[in-house]
């Protein structure tokens, strides 16, 4: 439970970044953010592309991922769609599959529980919380001395 807690952690506001989107600005955290925390609570993992989608006309437009770990001497698969946000893009399809590449990661990541405090919007985020409570009534309670004599 000690993992999964870890990575439930809310990450401190200098590691968040905004980017512009149409609806306004939008919280996120870059992908190396993301690998260094995968890579400090769970060790090494396994990555991969499932699938790349294409447009019609032959442009990468998005692909699917499946992260590999263990968690908490668990092991999990999850899956996650990256997207290549190919609007007014002159972007080769190389660097269309990074940007889906890393988007779909961070997806993989999220339904770990990484990161996810980010996708909760304006709903409360306790996950944490929970987690917390779950590990510290996990803890050995002290053996309580009764007064001799």
């Amino acid at each position: 439970m000690k993992q999964k807690l870890a990575l439930a952690k809310v990450f401190p506001k200098d590691f968040i970044k905004q980017i512009k989107k149409a609806h306004g600005e939008e919280d996120y955290l870059p992908f190396g953010t993301i690998a260094q925390r995968l890579l400090e609570v769970c060790g090494n993992y396994d990555w991969s592309i499932k699938e790349i989608i294409y447009e019609p006309n032959g442009q990468v437009s998005g692909c699917i991922g499946e992260l590999q770990v263990v968690v908490d001497d668990q092991a999990y698969a999850v899956q996650g769609s990256g997207s290549a946000n190919t609007i007014n893009t002159k972007d080769n399809n190389g660097d269309l599959l990074k940007k889906a590449e890393s988007d779909a990661f961070k997806r993989c990541a999220r339904n770990l529980g990484l990161g996810l405090h980010l996708w909760t919007g304006d709903n409360p985020y306790w996950l944490e919380k929970v987690l917390q409570a779950q590990v510290d009534s996990d803890k050995p309670k002290p053996i309580e001395q009764k007064p001799t004599g």
